[in-house]
């Protein structure tokens, strides 16, 4: 006949009932109810400081000559600065949607276009800054398409937060 050999078992299961359970105190019964979930924190949202835009416009830029590229080139950082206005506005706006729950999905497919074409912008200046006298009217036409292609993406963005 096989003897059952319990008084280890009981000997562990006696001794655990000895000790406290974790966080509680010693002579007090831990509070088996579940905690009451707080609710989330109001979050308010300040919109960043918009940059002003500069008044500088492209059209008033495109037809200066390598000669006069120094002139272009400080347009062009008060263009690229206005794009970064353009970015945080529409941002802004999004923040906005999100609040009210509407949906973003229209928002952050324009919006993508928006970062592609900004990109290409920076791309084309930096191309406007490297350019000889010969490729100067190639690049500054790159530039052109670039700042238009920022200019309708913007406008995609900004009629698609209108909805």
């Amino acid at each position: 006949m096989k003897t059952i050999r319990l008084f280890p078992l009981v000997a562990v299961l006696g001794f655990s009932a000895l000790i406290p359970a974790r966080g509680a105190a010693a002579g007090q019964v831990p509070d088996a109810t579940p905690a009451v979930p707080q609710p989330a924190p109001e979050v308010i949202v300040t919109p960043a400081p918009v940059i002003a835009p500069s008044a500088t416009q492209w059209s008033d830029l495109k037809g200066f000559g390598f000669d006069r590229r120094e002139e272009v080139f400080t347009g062009l950082k008060g263009l690229e600065a206005s794009v970064d206005a353009q970015i945080v506005e529409l941002a802004a706006k999004r923040e906005s949607l999100v609040a009210t729950n509407t949906s973003t999905q229209a928002w952050d497919l324009a919006m993508q276009g928006m970062t592609t074409a900004r990109t290409a912008l920076k791309s084309a200046i930096s191309d406007l800054y490297n350019a000889s006298r010969d490729t100067w009217d190639q690049m500054k036409d790159r530039v052109t398409d670039a700042w238009t292609r920022t200019q309708d993406a913007y406008s995609r963005v900004k009629a698609s937060t209108t909805r």
